[in-house]
This record gives structure tokens, C-alpha cells and sequence, in this order.
């Protein structure tokens, strides 16, 4: 749990250290996820439709990121303690698969890893600010999907 906290504490760190003007810099926060097909490592498709059912991580990382393979580790344990209560899901962009799927293996890591060739849900997931001047996506960034409530109709009860 200690790692989990000094994750989250980082991320505060690094919001406080640099601040975030407003919410408009994120143009997905809000909105539904976006929907996506694309193979694991052993190339079957995996098909999101967008609602999870449960709450959800989604990492984005790729193997030639230093930051993205320290933080491994960090999802894996975190799928083995909380797998059950919360989806976890990573898409590797930016290499090869058997590169990816040898990273995995190395690691030993068992949860779901989608490979993103091209980046084009990567991209869908970080889309461009209106002020950005050219494209970049930044890696390793993590999305949370949250299920919203919705109250029962007083005619449902």
C-alpha cells in the first residue's frame, strides 16, 4: 500500500509543483471513454465497448519508456490486491510486440496487456489541447474510468 500512496502522492507533487490552470487542458475528462478493438499479446482482439462495469485503469506505456517499465511492477501488484473491485488494463504503444511480450515476460506480469500499433487509441485517449501546437503524446499516462450513478426514476421504485 505504501508504494500505491507514494504513486499518488508523486502525481500530487507534480500537480502542485506545476499546476494545472484548469480542466479544459485535459479535453477528455468528462466524456466517455472512447470505444476500441485491439489485440492482446497473443493476438486476440480485445473489444471495449467504453463501459467497464466496474471502475477502471487504463496504462499507457511503451518499452523504450524508462518510467513506464519502473511503474510495472507498481500495476501488478496493484491487479494482484485489487483486480477483484477494479478492472486494470495496459496498452503498450511505440514498439514491436514480441518486445512487449518479452518485457511481460520478464517481469512476470499477468495482467492484460493490449498492444496499440500506431498509437491511434493512445492518441484517442490524449487528444491534442486547442493551444498545443503540434502533436505529441506523452508516455506513461494513466486514465481513470469511473462508472457514474445514476438515481432510479421515482417510477422504477
Amino acid at each position: 500500500m505504501a508504494k500505491v500512496s507514494l504513486v499518488f502522492s508523486f502525481i500530487t507533487l507534480v500537480v502542485a509543483q506545476f499546476g494545472l490552470a484548469s480542466m479544459n487542458d485535459f479535453p477528455i475528462v468528462g466524456a466517455h471513454a472512447p470505444e476500441f478493438a485491439l489485440p492482446d499479446l497473443a493476438g486476440d482482439e480485445f473489444v471495449f465497448d467504453g463501459n467497464p462495469g466496474k471502475p477502471m485503469i487504463i496504462n499507457f506505456w511503451t518499452t523504450w519508456c524508462g518510467v513506464c517499465v519502473h511503474e510495472l511492477p507498481l500495476f501488478e501488484e496493484f491487479y494482484e490486491r485489487y483486480g477483484d473491485q477494479v478492472s486494470l488494463l495496459t496498452v503498450c504503444s511505440g514498439t514491436t510486440p514480441e518486445e512487449a511480450r518479452q518485457l511481460v515476460e520478464n517481469h512476470g506480469l499477468t495482467f492484460p496487456v493490449l498492444y496499440d500499433d500506431g498509437r491511434v487509441i493512445a492518441g484517442s485517449y490524449q487528444p491534442p489541447r486547442p493551444r498545443d501546437k503540434r502533436r505529441v503524446i506523452a508516455f506513461p499516462f494513466t486514465v481513470f474510468v469511473c462508472l457514474l450513478y445514476t438515481s432510479p426514476s421515482p417510477r422504477d421504485s
